[in-house]
């Protein structure tokens, strides 16, 4: 009992969101398994979660109903989170209907599957919702279990899907400043997976041999934002600006160290 109610007091941050078809950038950017359909679902949840609006949080959170899901975001106390989504699979269709999600931060790595898991078949059993509560994001990794009668499916109409991910990457050059990182502007060539509004760069070798995941959101009118992780721990984020169709785009921001990044990204195609 003891052990029981210090799990739930370490579990302070719980937040509760239903299905919202915003227009917010979006935020796929966990770390994905190298399993093409549990990455591609998993990334089309996540888009469609992260850019959804909060119905619920709990007491002494930052986040307020209306807000847009800030699970991406960092939060300084927690060390572990966990994401679950109440999921239709719907065979018939090939169509991943979500219908709520819960997501739960705390300092107990098992706890925060428990804990979202939970607050999710709550939320189902008060609304009467006709789906499945399941664990899909634990600590930014996909950890998406995908039936195997819709996995099936799924793959045999998309027996092409491999080709069709290829033909969704497109050759940047990354023309890159980085304060007291890089002592000369350098220039990158970066393959881009472009998924709605959202582009990725996985595993690129960057910035002194680093390996690095990149993310690009962007709105409607061009703006949008970035975020940079590199397996040294390197980190940086900030703003950037579309140039305008298949023109690239232009940014800057900050690693955390305080050190400011500029940045533009062209076509590989194109002609400067």
């Amino acid at each position: 009992m003891v052990l029981r109610i210090l799990l739930l007091m370490s579990s302070l941050f719980l937040i509760t969101a239903c299905k919202d078809d915003g227009s917010s950038a979006d935020r796929s950017s966990g770390t994905t398994r190298l399993d093409q359909t549990a990455d591609k679902i998993y990334d089309d949840l996540m888009t469609r979660i992260l850019s959804g609006k909060l119905t619920k949080v709990s007491n002494g959170s930052s986040a307020r109903a209306g807000d847009f899901n800030p699970y991406r975001k960092h939060s300084f106390g927690y060390q572990h989170k966990a994401l679950a989504v109440c999921v239709n699979w719907d065979v018939d269709k090939l169509k991943v209907n979500y219908l709520s999600s819960n997501s739960t931060r705390t300092n107990d790595w098992d706890w925060a599957r428990v804990a979202a898991r939970q607050n999710c078949n709550q939320n189902k059993t008060q609304k009467d919702l006709n789906c499945r509560c399941q664990i899909i994001d634990h600590d930014d990794e996909n950890v998406l279990w995908i039936p195997t009668d819709f996995r099936t499916a799924y793959e045999n109409k998309n027996s092409s899907a491999k080709s069709s991910q290829q033909n969704n990457e497109r050759r940047y050059f990354l023309d890159v400043s980085w304060e007291n990182i890089l002592q000369y502007k350098q220039l990158y060539s970066v393959m881009v997976k472009q998924i709605g509004r959202s582009g990725y760069v996985k595993s690129a070798s960057l910035i002194g041999g680093r390996t690095c995941d990149a993310v690009f959101n962007f709105q409607k009118d061009g703006s949008g934002d970035w975020e940079v992780d590199c397996t040294d721990g390197t980190n940086a984020v900030g703003v950037m600006q579309a140039q305008g169709p298949s023109k690239g785009s232009k940014g800057s921001g900050y690693d955390k160290a305080g050190n400011k990044i500029s940045f533009s990204m062209s076509p590989a195609t194109s002609v400067n």
